[in-house]
Formats: structure tokens, C-alpha cells, sequence
């Protein structure tokens, strides 16, 4: 079942289905660990997130409805919520996806990397491949985020990296910063504290599409 509860079983990773794509992709990984349950953004984490990827999501589809967008959640395995679909066909798909969402288990950023890094391979005339991945913590499990974020990077990925929370100390910026891209001159990586800043940041990134 596509929108099957995550387990801590790290063994249990599902790997993103095969679909033809030669366009512009982007993938929006969502950290779903235990923490994303803390209010701090309201509701909780995981509301705050998934309504700004929606925000993201209707964006894209009305600027740049070409795109493939796919979902992808994460604990301690990473589970694709949705295949790469146009943009202009998405919205109810993520609004399903997430909503089937709950909080639970660890942090393994690497997992997600891994299935987009896996993706790319068997896609290589992909382009161009833009990954984002959210995040309330540190990677506590799974494989190096440092390490793929650099395979990825090799491969032509973008890598857009956003932590949330109360602090950044909470989110091991260094690594997130050291996995960011660098574009034009700009770091692709931001903290953000409240949900309305959140739903502008992802809104930003679907003008940086164009």
C-alpha cells in the first residue's frame, strides 16, 4: 500500500518507482522523526511542513507545471510517498500523502539522499535534479549524509537543505551546510523558526524553478 505507516526498521526502505522523466525534477524529502511532533511551529513541525510543501506544490504547478515534483518521508528508513508526477497534476496526491503522515522514530537523512541518489543513476539524462530535503535534527541513522550529499552533488544534483525547530544547534547546521549546494553565490541552506516563514521559503523556491 503507497500510504502504508513508517516502522523503525531500517531495513524496510522502498525505493522509488521507475517513471520516464527527462524534464526538471525536483524531490521534497520531509523528515517525519519523533520531534516533528514539538509545537513550537504550529501546529506541530510536521503540519508546519506539510503545508508549506503544499504551498510549494500549488507554486509549482502554477509557474512551472512541467516540472516533476515526487515526495519522499523519512525516519529511520525512507518511504516515496509519491513518484515523480507534473506539477500540474500534484496537489491532491501530496495532500493525500501528507495528510497519512504521523510522527515517529529516528533521523536518517542519508536514507533519502540515497533514494534520490539511486533515482539519478538510473536516470542520468534527468535534468536539471533538485533535491530538498527538511529537517528538525540531527542524522542519527542510516548512511553518511556527508558522504552522499557529495555523491549527489557529483551526479548534478542541487541540494537545498532546511532546518526547523528552536535552534540550530538542534539540526547540526555544519553538516546541513556542508550538504547544501551552492548557487550563484548563495548557500542553499536556511534555518527557519515559524510556519509563515517556512510556507515563504518553499514559495521562494518555486520562483528559483524558473
Amino acid at each position: 500500500m503507497l500510504w502504508e505507516r513508517f516502522e523503525s526498521d531500517p531495513t524496510s526502505n522502498r525505493a522509488i518507482p521507475e517513471t520516464a522523466v527527462m524534464g526538471p525534477v525536483d524531490f521534497v524529502a520531509v523528515d517525519v522523526s519523533g520531534s516533528m511532533s514539538s509545537s513550537d511551529l504550529h501546529p506541530n513541525r510536521l503540519s508546519a511542513a506539510s503545508a508549506a510543501v503544499i504551498s510549494f506544490v500549488d507554486g509549482s504547478a502554477l509557474n512551472s507545471p512541467g516540472t516533476h515534483l515526487a515526495l519522499l518521508a523519512y525516519n529511520n528508513k525512507v518511504q516515496t510517498l509519491v513518484p515523480p508526477i507534473r506539477a500540474g497534476s500534484a496537489s491532491s496526491r501530496f495532500q493525500a500523502a501528507l495528510d497519512s503522515l504521523s510522527p515517529g522514530g529516528g533521523t536518517a537523512q542519508g536514507r533519502a539522499m540515497e533514494a534520490v541518489l539511486q533515482w539519478k543513476q538510473a536516470h542520468p539524462k534527468a535534468d536539471p535534479v533538485r533535491f530538498i530535503l527538511l529537517t528538525d535534527g540531527h542524522s542519527n541513522s542510516g548512511p553518511s549524509p556527508l558522504f552522499l550529499a557529495e555523491k549527489l552533488k557529483e551526479a548534478g544534483v542541487t541540494l537545498c537543505m532546511i532546518g526547523v525547530g528552536e535552534s540550530p544547534r538542534r539540526v547540526n547546521e555544519a553538516d546541513l551546510k556542508a550538504c547544501a549546494s551552492m548557487v550563484r553565490g548563495t548557500l542553499q541552506y536556511w534555518f527557519i523558526k515559524d510556519g509563515p516563514d517556512l510556507i515563504r521559503r518553499f514559495r521562494s523556491l518555486v520562483l528559483a524553478q524558473i
